[in-house]
Parts: C-alpha cells; structure tokens; sequence
C-alpha cells in the first residue's frame, strides 16, 4: 500500500515558490499500531532524510509509504528523535529515542522536514490535481465466507470506476470515499486465500502487493481484541497480562517498547507479558528523571485471526 506522481497539466498556473517547510502538519500523537493519514505523512517526512528512511524497499520506503505505523516507523521515528535531541529530548530530560511522537518530535516534523520538496524545484508549476495509482493497505475482515462484505482500505481510489479483483476474477466496478472501498464476496467464491488488486483509469495496484489479500473460510474468525490489562497502569509490575478475545495458540505482541513474538495464551483468553522483555522499557524509565510523569505504550496483538486495535496502557514514574 507506490505514490508516484503524474501530472495533469491545465492553463492555470499555481505557483509554489514560497511553499514552506512545515507543510507536513502532522497534527495527532503518534506510536506502534497507530493507523491514519498523520501516519502516512510521518513515514514521508522520515523517508526525506536517508538516515531516517522507515525502509529501503517495500512498504514504508519512498513512494510506498503506508498508513500503519509498525516497527520499522518506530525505528525510524527514535533516529529522529536522536538527531534532533536537544529540541526533542533535551527538554524531557531524555537520553535517548523513546518512538512516541508527541508535541516536541510533532512540532520538529513540521517545521523540518518539507513534503513539496519536490514541487518547489519549479517556480512555477501548472498542477491542480495529483494522479496516482490505488495502493492497498490492508482488507477488513482478513477471514470471511462467501457472500460476506469487506472493507479494502487504501489510496488512490476514485469515486466511481474502481475494478476490484478477487485473484483473477474481476468482482465489478465500486465507487470509493478515496481511501476504502466496500466489495461483496460472490457466493461461489472457493475456499481458500484469495489476492486482492484494485484497478481505475489512474492505475492499478502493483506487482509488489500481492501479499494483500482475503482468506475465504467456512467459519471465519474474528480478530484478536484486548478488552482490558492488569495491571491497568504500570509503575513496577514484574509483568503484564492481557485479556482479551480471540487469541490464537501463538501470538505476537507488539508494543511501543518492544516487541515479543510467539507468547502462547493462559487460561483461553490471557497473554502475560514479563516486561523485562520489552527491551526499551527500562532504558526509558532510567532516563526520564521527573516524579510523576505519566506517558503512554500501545499494545497490539496480532495472529492467525488478524490484527487488533491498539490498547493504551499508561507507564507511572
């Protein structure tokens, strides 16, 4: 989910000579598992500074840079944060990079890192409307039956006119809010895991996405989902247990400060998580020096089911 710009060329002429810097305008807190627009944007800025790129190939790296902030992003987003440490990190009394984009990291994005690089080049630039081709991020449910409804959420889509193809079948053109598409799943559909392209008068989706794609099952299952923590604030807990719906046997947890894979469930619906495994958690509790400070991880469950959505937790010096 590339964004390859083309350029269709009109009368009018808009100049873009005193473009800005701070047109990036990321405007929400960002950390692992966040999904947006600001996200988006956020790997773009990054992806201008070659020792910041989220990634030299594939998803995330210039052109394809998508709306799912993942490891790599927060990679990515603690080298910024470590070559801009006195105006970042400095003022947090923080020796090192902590992956949380917040007012400070926000506040450097926009005002250093400038998204019209490229259209500043030209003084003057006959552009009104940027062409570009779909880009799929993912497909909502990941499991589904025939006859089900799913959601492709991407860019590039147009309002009308957008050909989706389940494998090599064309299910019909779809009209489109820009960046998800709703599509119904034939009922003859077999079994199986299926590829998904999207195709329209600007494009199609390219070779490179053919990861992304629908399973057809008899019984779908739904995604993991945390419902709540224990502890539900950490300050010195050995460990911290998730409860939540529908983990699998093996489960890769994700957070904002590390990241484990393989943890098997407790009790059916439970994941414990020893924090001396996340490995940046106790880095960033011995360099923040202020009582009292509050700042919030994300953790994320992903399995065979699917992805969940992000579950604060906030971390209590």
């Amino acid at each position: 989910m590339r964004f390859i710009i083309f350029l269709f060329f009109l009368s009018i002429p808009i100049s873009f000579s005193n473009a800005q810097s701070g047109d990036i305008f990321i405007q929400s807190d960002l950390s692992l598992g966040s999904v947006g627009e600001d996200v988006r944007l956020l790997q773009i800025a990054l992806n201008k500074d070659d020792r910041t790129r989220v990634s030299s190939t594939g998803p995330g790296s210039r052109g394809e840079e998508t709306n799912f902030f993942g490891p790599k992003t927060e990679r990515a987003v603690i080298l910024f944060q470590e070559l801009h440490k006195e105006a970042i990190l400095s003022p947090l009394k923080l020796s090192a990079g902590t992956g949380f984009v917040g007012e400070n990291t926000r506040k450097i994005l926009n005002t250093t890192t400038p998204i019209l690089t490229e259209l500043e080049k030209s003084e003057e630039m006959p552009v009104l409307f940027i062409k570009q081709a779909p880009f799929l991020y993912n497909i909502n449910p990941y499991q589904l039956k025939p006859g089900d409804v799913a959601t492709i959420s991407g860019r590039g889509f147009l309002s009308s006119g957008n050909e989706v193809f389940l494998g090599s079948k064309s299910l019909g053109e779809y009209s489109s809010n820009g960046t998800s598409i709703s599509v119904q799943i034939p009922e003859n559909t077999p079994y199986g895991s299926h590829k998904i392209r999207v195709k329209n008068r600007n494009g199609e989706t390219e070779d490179s996405q053919t990861s992304i794609g629908a399973l057809v099952v008899e019984n779908p299952s739904a995604p993991p989902k945390i419902v709540k923590t224990e502890p539900e604030s950490l300050l010195n807990e050995p460990e911290i247990v998730l409860f939540g719906e529908n983990f699998a046997e093996l489960n890769d947890v994700y957070s904002s400060v590390g990241e484990i894979l393989g943890l098997t469930i407790s009790q059916g619906s439970t994941v414990r998580i020893p924090l001396s495994m996340l490995t940046r958690l106790d880095d960033l509790k011995k360099d923040i020096k202020l009582d009292g400070f509050e700042f919030p991880i994300y953790f994320f469950v992903k399995n065979e089911n699917g992805i969940s959505e992000p579950f604060m937790v906030l971390i209590k010096l």
